[in-house]
């Protein structure tokens, strides 16, 4: 049997289950300081005036920085809308308003108190649907001048606007028989990793920097550290030690920005580690969403028309709302042939903290409301909902699921339409697709003098994807997944990567991986082929050796 297939232990199993696994928070250096955040109590306000000479004169402080010291960078995932330290104004309450470091946290906790701030309250906005009202509190003034990578309509809060209308829109409802309107609401989830975020910043007298961090896309984190700091990119390495979860919610960058700026100001490494309570004030959970939903139907159950209307609180800033509004508009109509649509979702600011990633971001939104209505019509109609939707899927096309196979297989595998055994049991059916994620990977396969491999990836591990990946080289090469070794997650020592998110790293990544390690099969089999005196075609790789079909003994390690 070859690796793919075979029950093989995650290569960090025994690492992690011994507790001698070093993750960023275990980090050492010589001369290391500690540094802390002075937050906004506020969620909204004008910063005045801030004053952190106290801070800077107490003994052991190492650093201080505020807007004032930081570059006035804008950076985002989507939106280029936030900066290192705000300047002029703070949006939501534990927003970073300074930082400081110092050899020891008691001391830089003490700092932190000193440095005074002088704040003009403004009035807050805490939902969508304040902020979209006529004269509501404006959070991003400048927003027009924002730097975005979506395409999308954007006015006062609202940073994002899309609106896509198919066959007759919302006129198609003419054509049914009954129509359905619900709305639904979902809320703001942290992921819940048990890891909070931790940053250590470090730079060398070259001026090179190095940053160990738990970060998802250490190359989308160095990217923005070369933006924020001005540094070049090729002068900062980026290192992602294990993970302890994160589900999304480390995917962009969070404090490696700050504790880059600390360290060169302070000529020390700086480590920044966020409490449980900094991450429910400051970490990256999933959006909440409000998703209007209406449903036009006939008699005899065709479904001919809906309309959605989708707001997104995306906090105080940007992050990656206007695409989670675009993956919600995206999968609102579902698996289903409806010839009349109209979809409009808008992304909006709050004066709350920052949303982000969390295990499809947009995708579970959607699904939620749209088959909770797909159930709703069926049941208004009298129809039985898996017959009602089994009417109603669209039709395969190349390479597509077969879902009506998929839906009658589920419900004939668990007794639907049959009695439940007793009552305390409910039953219901739900029918969603979703695809991997896409974006570049790279990977270099290296055959090592004594028959080992090392593969080379910039992925980070979260879920076990580097067994997986060795799996797959020692598919290709002949050999057991143990003689593999895994390199990832550093910016030196690894090629591209756009990072683990999206369920694409076994697909995309795993792909990527096979073509270098079929390369180091082609070109070992040519050099076998020429000692052996054989034909290409004719030899096999198995068990670490090179072989002659059919002769064993014909062969070479």
């Amino acid at each position: 049997m070859g690796a793919i297939g075979t029950n093989v232990p995650r290569l960090d199993a025994t690492e992690k289950a011994a507790g001698r696994a070093t993750y960023t928070v275990d980090l050492r250096l010589p001369g290391l300081l500690h540094g802390r955040f002075l937050r906004s109590p506020h969620p909204h306000a004008r910063i005045l005036h801030i004053d952190a000479d106290r801070a800077r004169r107490l003994p052991g402080v190492r650093a201080v920085v505020t807007g004032a010291d930081a570059p006035a960078v804008r950076h985002g995932r989507v939106i280029k809308d936030e900066t290192a330290f705000p300047t002029t104004r703070v949006r939501f309450v534990g927003e970073r308003v300074a930082a400081v470091a110092a050899i020891d946290p008691d001391i830089a906790e003490e700092a932190v108190g000193l440095i005074r701030v002088e704040y003009e309250p403004l009035p807050p906005v805490h939902t969508p649907e304040e902020a979209m009202r006529e004269g509501a509190p404006v959070l991003h003034e400048e927003l027009a001048s924002y730097v975005s990578e979506v395409k999308a309509e954007r006015f006062g809060n609202v940073c994002a606007r899309f609106l896509t209308v198919q066959g007759a829109g919302a006129d198609g409802f003419a054509e049914a028989d009954l129509v359905v309107e619900d709305s639904f609401t979902t809320h703001i989830a942290h992921q819940a990793y048990i890891e909070p975020h931790c940053v250590l910043a470090a730079c060398e007298p070259s001026g090179r920097a190095t940053v160990w961090t738990n970060a998802q896309s250490p190359f989308d984190v160095r990217r923005v550290l070369a933006e924020v700091t001005g540094l070049p990119e090729s002068q900062i390495r980026v290192v992602v030690p294990p993970i302890g979860g994160a589900f999304g919610g480390k995917l962009y960058l969070m404090d490696e920005p700050q504790a880059l700026l600390l360290a060169l100001r302070a000529g020390k490494p700086v480590k920044l580690q966020m409490t449980y309570e900094d991450e429910f004030l400051a970490g990256y959970p999933r959006h909440p969403s409000t998703i209007h939903l209406r449903t036009g139907v006939k008699a005899n159950g065709e479904l001919v028309a809906r309309e959605a209307r989708i707001i997104v609180d995306s906090g105080a800033y940007a992050g990656y709302g206007p695409a989670t509004a675009a993956q919600i508009a995206r999968w609102i109509i579902g698996p289903y042939r409806i010839p009349h649509t109209r979809v409009e979702a808008s992304c909006v600011y709050t004066n709350k903290m920052n949303c982000g990633f969390y295990r499809g971001p947009g995708h579970t939104q959607a699904v939620f409301a749209c088959e909770t209505q797909i159930d709703r019509v069926a049941t208004e109609l009298g129809q039985d909902p898996v017959e009602f939707r089994l009417r109603n899927l669209e039709e395969n096309g190349p390479g597509a699921p077969d879902f009506r196979a998929i839906l009658r297989r589920a419900a004939e595998s668990w007794g639907w339409g049959k009695p439940l055994p007793r009552r305390t049991l409910g039953r219901g059916i739900a029918v969603s697709h979703r695809g991997s994620g896409g974006r570049p990977a790279s990977a270099w396969v290296r055959l090592n003098n004594d028959g080992t491999a090392t593969m080379y990836t910039g992925t980070v591990d979260l879920t076990g994807s580097n067994v997986a990946l060795a799996q797959v080289v020692a598919e290709e090469l002949g050999l057991p997944t143990h003689r593999v070794a895994v390199v990832s997650g550093d910016t030196d020592a690894t090629p591209f990567d756009s990072g683990t998110n999206a369920s694409r790293v076994t697909f995309v990544t795993g792909g990527t991986v096979r073509q270098a390690a079929a390369q180091v099969r082609r070109r070992l089999l040519e050099l076998a082929a020429e000692s052996l005196e054989a034909s290409v075609d004719d030899l096999e790789l198995q068990d670490g050796a090179v072989q002659v079909k059919g002769t064993p003994s014909r062969r070479a390690s």
